[in-house]
């Protein structure tokens, strides 16, 4: 019996029949032009032709939300290094910052009268 490494994925193979020869033409100057094998052509134009239209891969939609939040590249970067947010950044998510915005809010709150 022959075991094949966990690391190796499988993949699904496609045979089509019957293409005419002026659509194998076609396909293999469209691969050229696109500077791939005519097998990558094959698989780019399937992949295209049954992706749900209006799909937004994730990546995208996080660029999106930055460029709307107007997150600057330094700020971007503290989410990928790990790094903390300086003081100024803290919101109300942590207590000292919640404390700082009550007071700024109402400066007399917290304060007793005699």
């Amino acid at each position: 019996m022959h075991f094949l490494p966990l690391d190796i994925c499988i993949m699904p193979m496609l045979t089509v029949r019957n293409i005419s020869e002026e659509v194998h033409r076609a396909l293999r100057l469209r691969a050229v032009q696109h500077g791939r094998s005519t097998e990558a052509e094959v698989r780019a134009i399937l992949e295209e032709a049954v992706k749900p239209d209006g799909r937004v891969k994730l990546g995208s939609l996080l660029a999106q939300i930055g460029r709307q939040a107007k997150i600057t590249d330094k700020e971007a970067a503290l989410f990928t290094n790990g790094t903390r947010l300086p003081p100024r950044h803290r919101g109300l998510n942590d207590s000292a910052g919640h404390k700082r915005h009550l007071r700024a809010a109402a400066p007399d709150a917290g304060r007793r009268r005699h």
